[in-house]
C-alpha cells in the first residue's frame, strides 16, 4: 500500500537545501518514488540519511533502488544462477586454491585502517598461478 503522497511530498521538500533539487513541478516524481517505501519510518530514514550523506538531491532511480532493496526486489543473487547438484554429487574442485579459479585474490592492508568501522582495507590483485590453471576446473580456458 503506497504511503500518503502529501506526507511524502513534505519529506521530499526537506531535500530542497541540496544541489540539483528538481523544479517544483517535477518534485512530485520524487514523492511518487518515496511513496513506494515499505513504511513511513523507512521513508523518513531514507530522507534523513540522504541529507547526511549526499550533496546532490536524489533522482527517482535512487529512491526506487532503496525501496526495492527494502522490499527484497533487488537483483537475484548469484546462487540463483547455479545449477543444483544431484544428491550425493560433489561440487567440482578448484585447480587453484588461492583464487578458486577466478584469477584474483583478496589482499588486506597491513597498515592501521583509517575507516570508522575499524575494518582493514581490502582489495584484489591478479593471482600468480600458472595461466593454464585459470578456470580449468570449469572449462573456462
Amino acid at each position: 500500500m503506497p504511503l500518503d503522497m502529501n506526507y511524502c511530498l513534505h519529506l521530499i521538500r526537506k531535500l530542497k537545501i541540496l544541489d540539483k533539487y528538481p523544479p517544483e513541478d517535477t518534485e512530485v516524481r520524487l514523492a511518487e518514488a518515496l511513496a513506494t517505501a515499505p513504511s513511513i519510518h523507512f521513508a523518513e530514514k531514507f530522507v534523513d540519511d540522504w541529507l547526511r550523506g549526499h550533496r546532490k538531491a536524489p533522482m527517482p532511480v535512487d529512491i526506487y533502488g532503496a525501496t526495492n532493496a527494502a522490499h527484497n526486489l533487488s537483483k537475484p543473487s548469484f546462487s540463483s544462477f547455479l545449477v543444483p547438484l544431484e544428491p550425493g554429487e560433489e561440487p567440482p574442485g578448484y585447480k587453484c586454491d588461492k583464487c578458486k579459479d577466478t584469477g584474483y585474490v583478496e589482499v588486506r592492508a597491513k597498515a592501521k585502517p583509517w575507516d570508522s568501522k575499524g575494518e582493514p582495507y581490502t582489495g584484489v590483485r591478479k593471482c600468480d598461478h600458472p595461466p593454464e590453471h585459470r578456470g580449468a576446473a570449469y572449462g573456462l580456458l
